[in-house]
């Protein structure tokens, strides 16, 4: 009989369990998939390109910088190297030009004003608000959302004293993000910039929407993180870690029901019927699927969490991930650039705010999106261990309905063609070069990770789920009513991203229940 359960074998999941083995406990990780990894995975996916590495869901590790984990868990000795790129994002503009978002703001400052003086000195004063805003947001994320403790509280006055602060920080938890984007910048190029970049998170025109606009921040802080080989190698060093310290990983192993008894978490039961009994256990998967686990438990609340909203504006992402027998290159943005940057290493933004608007309102309406604002990353431009010599694996990702009008068996084909097709507009070679893909819809996304409506988050990042509210009012504190089951995962505070933070403060809630 394990001390811990954890269930799921994403990387949050991992990481709460290598904290609870490093600790002393014995551990038992279930996974319901044939492999580790979660939405950090990185595999084969292509059957007639067996050497090119696709990512379905995440690429770069943006808040990896914000968590101790890396550290704490002394990953590298388990096989962790980790890429810098830089300048990690670029955007792309329909008549040839190209913007960097480089991790030095002076940089950044100087691409901004090639287009727009104005916006460059306002994005000045905004990186400085920002990078305080930053600070804010890592005190608060690293602790209790419920009960934070005092230096947080202390260091919270201290940062909203400044009126900035304050004025940006209202507006970005009250205001849409197209919003805010149009009251602060005025050129197209960076209001297409900030607009990508916030669409990741979701809609843009719905009220908090504008924390989007805080993407930058980490970028000059701490850079972009990409794992040598993929995500999956932030996934494989935390097994290995976890390993080292006695615990174990059961794959193919999907867990049916928690186990409660008394008002207590006792275990959990798998598909195949066996009971396992431990201590704790840490459900590190979708609230959605926990609140499924829970079911006919008699635990309050239990329907709250069921239905944390996901995607609820009706939007999800169409991912596809291409293996190529050639290498790819920009045409006319990368000629247009006369300082030696290359196009094909940072992760590429293309669409104007009313780009990412149209895009946006006929994903709402359950439309297919029409030549959609996207973003593309050649992976083997920065890390070429993901494809062999000479060639590439491309990750592409755009605006799409949860659930297109006719269902996406009829709808899958044509969205394919449209988003590859918008794509070769600025990346040439594709149809010529291409050995085969992979593709996932949101309804695909929800199928194989239980990610309701194919939300990447789990649970919208929206101010009425953050902090004590995120997953659900009554579930916002890790470790629950329940004694002996505590929650972690994207769904779960601080939020998504890949930082290892969820997992990290579900063992150190579970600890101090245990102890």
């Amino acid at each position: 009989m394990p001390d811990v359960i954890v269930i799921g074998g994403g990387h949050n999941g991992l990481t709460a369990a290598s904290y609870m083995a490093r600790a002393g406990h014995s551990v038992t990780l279930f996974e319901a998939t044939g492999s580790i990894g979660g939405m950090t995975a990185t595999r084969a996916l292509v059957p007639e390109a067996p050497n090119h590495l696709i990512s379905p869901c995440a690429i770069d590790a943006v808040y990896w910088r914000a968590s101790t984990v890396e550290r704490d868990l002394e990953l590298g000795r388990y096989g962790l190297r980790i890429i810098d790129h830089d300048p990690a994002w670029a955007w792309l503009g329909p008549n040839g030009e190209s913007l960097l978002l480089a991790r030095d703001v002076a940089r950044t400052i100087a691409e901004i004003e090639r287009f727009s003086t104005e916006d460059a000195r306002t994005y000045r004063e905004f990186a400085q608000t920002t990078a305080k805003m930053l600070a804010l947001q890592d005190g608060f994320g690293a602790g209790s959302p419920n009960r934070p403790d005092r230096e947080t509280l202390l260091a919270a006055v201290r940062g909203l004293a400044n009126g900035k602060v304050r004025h940006l920080l209202g507006a970005a938890l009250t205001t849409s993000a197209a919003d805010l984007i149009e009251s602060t910048f005025v050129s197209e190029q960076v209001r297409g910039a900030f607009a990508a970049m916030a669409s990741i998170l979701g809609s843009i025109t719905v009220d908090s929407s504008g924390i989007g606009l805080l993407a930058t921040a980490p970028l000059h802080r701490d850079g972009v993180a990409r794992p040598v080989g993929g995500m999956q190698a932030i996934a494989d060093s935390l097994s290995e870690c976890l390993r080292a310290h006695g615990g174990t990983v059961q794959l193919s192993s999907p867990v049916d029901q928690i186990l409660v008894s008394g008002g207590r978490a006792r275990g959990v039961r798998l598909a195949n019927g066996e009971e396992v009994i431990a201590r704790m256990v840490i459900a590190a998967v979708p609230p959605q699927v926990t609140a499924r686990l829970l079911a006919g438990s008699a635990v309050p609340g239990v329907e709250a969490l069921g239905h944390a909203p996901s995607n609820s504006a009706g939007i999800g992402c169409l991912v596809i991930g291409m293996a190529l027998r050639g290498t790819l290159n920009l045409g006319d943005h990368q000629r247009n650039r006369h300082d030696g940057v290359d196009l094909r290493k940072p992760t590429l933004f293309y669409g104007t705010l009313e780009h990412v608007l149209a895009g946006e309102s006929q994903a709402r309406v359950a439309q297919p999106v029409t030549d959609p604002p996207w973003t593309a990353t050649i992976l083997s431009a920065t890390d070429p261990t993901q494809a062999p010599d000479g060639q590439d694996n491309l990750y592409l990702y755009a605006p799409t309905p949860v659930r297109p009008e006719g269902g996406w068996g009829a709808t899958r084909a044509s969205a394919e063609k449209e988003l590859v097709g918008a794509v070769e507009k600025a990346v040439t070679g594709i149809s010529e070069l291409e050995i085969g893909r992979w593709v996932e819809t949101p309804e695909d996304l929800e199928h194989r990770l239980g990610a309701a409506n194919g939300c990447i988050y789990h649970v919208d990042q929206v101010v009425t789920r953050l902090g004590p509210l995120r997953p659900a009012r009554g579930w916002g504190k890790h470790a629950t009513d329940v004694p002996g089951l505590v929650l972690s995962g994207a769904g779960t505070h601080p939020g998504g991203g890949v930082s290892g933070i969820p997992g990290q403060l579900a063992a150190r809630a579970a600890l101090r229940s245990m102890n």
